[in-house]
């Protein structure tokens, strides 16, 4: 039959995925910088030099509307 005559053209022809396995070493890492002088690491400590954060008063309330 013509579909015979079609599937076996198609079966001539392979189709499909290959796969080749390698491996690439990851980037090696950054040298270390030495410690800071800030002894936990937690960067929240406020320098000598800073101005404190200002202070933020809160609004006046507002009367409640009259209906």
């Amino acid at each position: 039959t013509p579909w015979g005559l079609l599937a076996s053209r198609e079966l001539q022809t392979p189709i499909g995925w290959q796969w080749t396995e390698t491996f690439t070493q990851p980037p090696q890492p950054p040298p270390r910088r030495p410690p800071s002088n800030n002894t936990n690491n937690n960067n929240n400590t406020r320098r000598p030099n800073q101005n404190p954060p200002p202070v933020v008063q809160p609004k006046p309330r507002r009367s409640p509307p009259k209906l």
